[in-house]
């Protein structure tokens, strides 16, 4: 499902989040809720709500 969301990204936003994710930043969860806010949510509604889940997961 993880990527599935990888799919939506250009290469510059993947290597971003990727990157983020090596380094444990906070910087994940901006591009991700900024990739997410940018989604086509009418045509992706069980994308959308699956990314929030992974966000959800992610911030402990």
């Amino acid at each position: 499902m993880f990527q599935q969301f990888l799919e939506f990204l250009t290469i510059s936003q993947r290597f971003h989040i990727e990157k983020s994710i090596i380094c444990h930043s906070q910087e994940f969860l901006k591009i991700f809720i900024k990739c997410r806010n940018h989604m086509i949510v009418s045509s992706n509604q069980r994308l959308v709500r699956q990314t929030q889940n992974i966000m959800e997961m992610m911030i402990f």
